[in-house]
């Protein structure tokens, strides 16, 4: 990290791009402050979104985050997995069978 040309070599080998990269760089910064959004929306008012996904492997740096005031952040708020209510359903309906059993 101390060692001259670290930032051009983090983007070569982490992202396959260089690190002039400015449009680059811009769209990292801002999936990962969705990112960093989501997390916090995630825990103080649940999950707003259960497509979403921080499309990269790894962070950008802390220097690269300029600009966040044209992060746009487009979640789809009513965007539900199917596997989380047929979850639900198994659960109530074993709940309902073992009701049954002990009622017999």
């Amino acid at each position: 990290l101390f060692e001259d040309g670290w930032k051009d070599l983090y983007f070569r080998t982490k992202f396959d791009v260089l690190a002039d990269d400015n449009d680059f760089k811009r769209a990292v910064v801002g999936a990962y402050t969705e990112g960093l959004c989501w997390v916090f929306a995630y825990y103080f008012q649940g999950c707003l979104d259960w497509g979403w996904y921080y499309p990269y492997h790894y962070a950008p740096f802390a220097s690269d985050f300029v600009h966040l005031d044209s992060v746009e952040i487009n979640w789809q708020r009513d965007a539900k997995p199917r596997y989380k209510i047929t979850a639900k359903i198994r659960w109530l309906n074993i709940f309902l069978h073992l009701e049954s059993l002990s009622n017999s």
